[in-house]
């Protein structure tokens, strides 16, 4: 067995072998039915069989990957060649790199949760996170490893420009969050949240016109964007090519994580992650269940209009001089860009959908707008093509809230998932425990498409 390391953006392997659980030396031994020997150094080098998708069972409470209290560190220690040290930071297939939670056995936790959490990307863990700091017993469950989907390959975008009052309620109540990440969610090392800002480009009047109106929106909700003209885009991306340009959107506070994937680590320490496949929520013995699982929340709550969506992203090798800052995006060219906190710069045909084999249309497509919009990186190659996904709704946006008793959903987030996972933690864990109802869940229910509610966003990368 082995996997296509897709999301590194190489034809690489990754054999199972190299797949380490570390565990805490007074542990002495993983739980049984693993295959596994340890090392001298304190290395338990998993065989390919022993990733465990087996079902937890509330009921007869069977084992799961750990024990009791320990901490384990799941991540890519050899098998992508000369990608090695860069490529780790990524997910592959499942692998997370050099991830830490705190896992609890099954058979040593006894009684039932308050809440279990079905998904262990940045929104779930953010959900769990807030359910725990408020005292609630929970465990996420997810079958494969922490970020191992959407929030694997997530550049970590935080922005407020949106077209919506929610969106702009939610994105700025979790932006004031992420502001302070290293404050609230204390991880060992800064997370390194950068304003850089984003830049929406118009070619056209009629974008220039939803863009004006967008605005309006924001400001609305104190949001402090604004219309500039060509040339005062030009002032703020030193470079830009403004021929055909006839202004933009602009707001200096969205901005970058350098550690994106240390975010989501952040949001995973000290929690309760459980390997397992959940098949159905009736093997969850909880009071209430939190569904979180993305593109996959249909197969446990049949009937929600979510479907996978294929993105994909070229990214260049680290780049000491810095050349671009603000994420310039252009929906009209279909065309993104943005130099990341490593030195990477992130390039994107924004149309790219299906068959991976169009990759070199795709990457000439990203060529001719690089020689346009942003002539600066015409000698910036970008060997790593890593393909990622979003959850969409029809109306690209979330559902939140109660879906049956017991039951709440938070999925098809269409992208914004991490940009917005804050505000959606504090709101379910309202409902949760509280029962107090925030009025987003009124807008964004399920039920909000059979009863023709939509709410579309129009501002969209």
């Amino acid at each position: 067995m082995c996997a296509k390391v897709h999301r590194l953006g190489c034809d690489q392997e990754v054999t199972p072998t190299s797949v380490v659980y570390q565990t805490r030396r007074s542990k002495g031994h993983v739980c049984a039915g693993l295959d596994a020997a340890a090392d001298r150094d304190g290395q338990h080098r998993v065989a390919a069989g022993a990733w465990p998708r087996r079902r937890l069972g509330s009921v007869d409470a069977r084992k799961h990957l750990a024990l009791a209290g320990s901490s384990v560190l799941v991540g890519c220690a050899r098998g992508l060649g000369g990608q090695g040290r860069n490529a780790t930071r990524w997910i592959t297939h499942g692998y997370a790199s050099l991830r830490r939670w705190d896992c609890h056995d099954a058979a040593v936790s006894g009684s039932s949760l308050d809440v279990a959490v079905v998904g262990a990307g940045v929104v779930g863990l953010a959900i769990a996170r807030e359910l725990a700091r408020r005292g609630a017993r929970v465990a996420v469950f997810e079958r494969s490893g922490i970020g191992s989907g959407a929030s694997g390959v997530q550049p970590g975008g935080v922005r407020r420009q949106w077209g919506t009052p929610i969106a702009c309620r939610l994105a700025g109540e979790s932006a004031d969050f992420y502001a302070e990440a290293d404050e609230h969610l204390r991880p060992s090392v800064s997370l390194g949240f950068r304003r850089c800002g984003y830049l929406f480009l118009a070619h056209g009047e009629e974008t220039l016109a939803r863009l004006t109106a967008n605005v309006g929106v924001q400001n609305k909700a104190g949001v402090p964007s604004r219309i500039v003209t060509a040339s005062e885009a030009a002032e703020l991306v030193p470079g830009l090519g403004v021929e055909g340009i006839f202004g933009g959107a602009w707001c200096a506070e969205d901005g970058y994580f350098d550690r994106p994937q240390g975010v989501v680590e952040a949001f995973a320490t000290g929690l309760d992650i459980r390997i397992q496949d959940v098949l159905s929520l009736d093997e969850l013995d909880a009071g209430s269940v939190v569904v979180a699982a993305g593109a996959e929340t249909p197969r446990l709550v049949p009937g929600l209009p979510i479907v996978r969506e294929d993105r994909y992203l070229f990214y260049s090798e680290p780049i000491a001089e810095r050349l671009l800052e603000p994420l310039v995006i252009s929906a009209e060219r279909h065309f993104a860009a943005k130099q990341l906190g490593n030195g990477r710069v992130l390039a994107s045909d924004l149309a790219a959908r299906g068959d991976e084999a169009q990759q070199p249309q795709w990457r000439a497509h990203v060529k001719a707008m690089v020689e346009e919009l942003l002539p600066v990186l015409t000698y910036v190659s970008f060997p790593l093509f890593v393909r990622g996904e979003y959850d969409t709704t029809p109306d690209h946006q979330p559902i939140l809230g109660q879906v049956d008793e017991g039951v709440y959903v938070a999925a098809g987030f269409s992208g914004h998932g991490f940009m917005i996972a804050p505000a959606v933690a504090r709101i379910l864990a309202d409902v949760v425990l509280d029962g107090e109802s925030d009025p987003v869940l009124a807008v964004l229910d399920a039920g909000r498409f059979a009863d023709n509610r939509l709410v579309p966003e129009p501002q969209l990368v």
